[in-house]
């Protein structure tokens, strides 16, 4: 996977770093995956959102994440 995008982001209240990365899955299928690290309810949590490509909603995947409370 490679790098392609961090941007800012708030998750319960705390300035987070949502980072995009791009690469092959099987074959000649491309991933982009979303990944952040935050606070949870018990502790620590990472969470990795991997999508095809072609399907990856930037405006839906920032609304899911701002909406973590």
């Amino acid at each position: 996977m490679t790098v392609v995008e961090q941007r800012s982001l708030t998750i319960r209240g705390q300035p987070v770093t949502l980072t995009i990365s791009e690469g092959p899955k099987w074959g000649d299928e491309l991933v982009r995956q979303g990944s952040v690290l935050f606070t949870g309810k018990e502790g620590p949590t990472l969470l990795t959102l991997p999508t095809p490509a072609p399907t990856w909603d930037d405006a839906a995947v920032d609304s899911f994440l701002t909406s973590i409370r």
